[in-house]
């Protein structure tokens, strides 16, 4: 973790100053080590919705796009596989 980022933590815990150095290193690493599961547990919304369902969300929209590069190819892979069209009077 970047130092600026662990002073700014133990800041605003307010024990910057009175901690030994390994006492500071604990702290802000378990703080960090905490941060992640605090979105975890669905506290976090955005846009009104709670984590769990962005995560239903993305899953829908990448299978959309996945569902869409399919049908993509497989249009391309069946017009390059046609035999060209031949003009009116060519052999």
């Amino acid at each position: 973790m970047a130092l600026g980022l662990k002073h700014a933590l133990l800041g605003a815990l307010g024990v910057s100053g009175r901690l030994s150095a390994q006492q500071r290193e604990d702290i802000s690493t378990s703080v960090a080590h905490t941060i992640p599961s605090i979105g975890a547990t669905g506290v976090t919304t955005v846009f009104g919705l709670p984590l769990s369902e962005w995560v239903a969300v993305a899953t829908l929209v990448f299978i959309a796009l996945q569902a869409g590069y399919l049908i993509w190819k497989w249009r391309r892979a069946a017009r390059c596989a046609a035999p060209p069209d031949t003009e009116a009077g060519e052999p």
